[in-house]
């Protein structure tokens, strides 16, 4: 009986079946139990397969801002590696010129050596004629019969003597080539200690691991090339050890350049005057010959004619029209400029209709064009001149690395030639690191930087100056340029450092 109660008893409810089912097995419940066993399954396993969605739709999501990450990466890197393109090519460009000043130096110095060597041997080589003549002439002495004039012309051959040619000490101004050559060791010392220098990124990381900003890495790749202002550098507890050294070649760069000048001032002095005594009978041996003693004049010109007979601007010997004594003189000419953005390099950022200009920490996306600057951060405006007199003003904030001039349409728009001064088609005053400077044609002229943050410019085409004024209460120029000038010239604008900020007067 109780094996019969068994086995008539559902496993799921543990009672009698009521409606009793057989399944494929051979084991039999009530077909009630047994529904409500698969559907309590099949919920389960529906709320697995949802979870199992869900899942598959995070890991989906999370694929696809990996992948977003990843371009983000991808581009940010080559926006990165663009940039510091561009900083080595500026680098590249940096070191090549001062090879090129270097080696121009020791060319100069060797030019003022060869000189005194051509004017000595010059000088020796007609003494030499004058002494074989004087040798002739004491050999026909020699033949002469008659014994009472030979007595008298060896009288005066014994009272006369005849000193040894001279030759005037000329040498290399060793302590100029070794200061040249030990800064040159020394730049080329401190880049290499920089560069094996361990590359540990994760320990200069600030705190949670992120990368600077990109302001932080523009301003560290400027350092090569130029030292922030007190107060207007992003980290001004920070030195850079590149910074300091580069100042430092470049004061010992000035240095050399007055050394220069103080040893061979404005003229290149030729050797010391050659004295010779001959006997009285065979001309005025007493003359000297520093009447024959040329000069050799440096030229000091700004803008002269290249050797290789391009169009370049040439010099103006005019004296020009006088200077003006006030501001209300120059106004008559003044002009409202804007900057041309298609000219304006893709760091550099303008505003208020074009007429205000600073640089960037992000590149901007403008468009490619032929006239744009790729290489300095620089800036053409959009009038030109060809003739006549004009004004403008530039009023300079923080502008301690910048710049401001003329260019003609021709400039350079790559590479390193394309830097305001740095060519013979353009023309600017610069302010580098807190000194004034007149750059045209890769020539410097250091000047007192006026007390003052507004400059004038008056352009003289066709008289052909370029003069720059303090405007302030005192009306004063600063510098003039003269050129001839032979093409469009325009106003132009160089800024590097984050806080410089040149704005036009709009003379509203």
């Amino acid at each position: 009986m109780e094996n019969l109660v068994e086995e008539l008893t559902c496993s799921i409810c543990l009672g009698l079946f009521s409606t009793p089912v057989t399944i494929p097995c051979g084991h039999n419940f009530c077909g009630g139990c047994l529904n409500l066993a698969w559907e309590a399954s099949k919920k389960e396993f529906i709320n697995i397969l949802q979870s199992l969605n869900q899942k598959i739709e995070k890991a989906s999501n999370t694929a696809d801002e990996v992948k977003r990450e990843q371009r983000q990466v991808m581009n940010t890197a080559d926006k990165k590696k663009n940039l510091m393109e561009g900083e080595f090519e500026e680098i590249k460009a940096l070191i090549e010129q001062e090879k090129k000043k270097s080696i121009r130096k020791i060319e100069e110095e060797e030019n003022k050596a060869n000189s005194k060597f051509s004017y000595t041997l010059s000088i020796l080589g007609k003494k030499k004629q004058e002494f074989e003549k004087m040798k002739s002439s004491v050999e026909s002495l020699l033949q002469e019969d008659d014994d009472l004039q030979f007595l008298k012309q060896a009288s005066k051959l014994h009272d006369t003597t005849s000193k040894e040619p001279f030759k005037p000490k000329t040498e290399f101004d060793e302590k100029l080539l070794h200061q040249i050559f030990r800064n040159t060791v020394s730049l080329k010392d401190f880049i290499k200690t920089k560069l094996q220098q361990p590359d540990d990124i994760s320990e200069k990381l600030p705190a949670g691991g992120r990368y600077p900003k990109q302001d932080d890495t523009l301003e560290s790749s400027r350092a090569y090339k130029v030292k922030m202002p007190a107060g207007g550098s992003r980290h001004p507890k920070q030195e850079d050890p590149l910074e300091n050294f580069l100042l430092q070649m470049k004061s010992s760069s000035t240095s050399l350049e007055k050394m220069q000048e103080s040893r061979h001032p404005k003229q290149t002095e030729t050797p010391d005057e050659i004295r010779f005594t001959f006997p009285p009978k065979f001309g005025n041996a007493d003359k000297s010959y520093k009447k024959e003693k040329p000069r050799f004049k440096v030229p000091s010109s700004p803008s002269v004619p290249s050797p290789d007979g391009k169009n370049n601007p040439q010099v103006n010997t005019k004296r020009g029209p006088p200077i003006p004594d006030s501001r209300e003189e120059v106004l008559k000419y003044a002009e409202q400029l804007t900057v041309n953005p298609n000219t304006a390099h893709k760091r550099v950022l303008l505003s208020e209709r074009n007429t205000k200009l600073f640089v960037s920490d992000k590149v901007q996306d403008y468009q490619d064009h032929p006239e744009r600057f790729t290489h300095c951060s620089q800036v053409l405006c959009s009038q030109g001149f060809s003739q006549g007199i004009h004004y403008w003003e530039v009023e300079i904030q923080g502008g301690n690395f910048s710049g401001f001039g003329v260019a003609c349409r021709s400039i350079p728009r790559k590479g390193g030639e394309s830097r305001l001064g740095r060519n013979n088609v353009s023309w600017c005053l610069e302010y580098f690191n807190g000194k004034l400077q007149a750059w045209h044609d890769e020539k410097e002229t250091s000047l007192t930087s006026p007390n003052t943050n507004r400059i004038g410019v008056l352009l003289n085409y066709d008289e052909g100056f370029l003069s720059f004024f303090s405007v302030s209460k005192k009306f004063s120029q600063i510098y003039r340029f003269r050129a001839r000038f032979t093409e469009v010239v325009y106003p132009a604008f160089w800024v590097f450092s984050a806080n410089a900020v040149l704005s036009l007067n709009t003379f509203n």
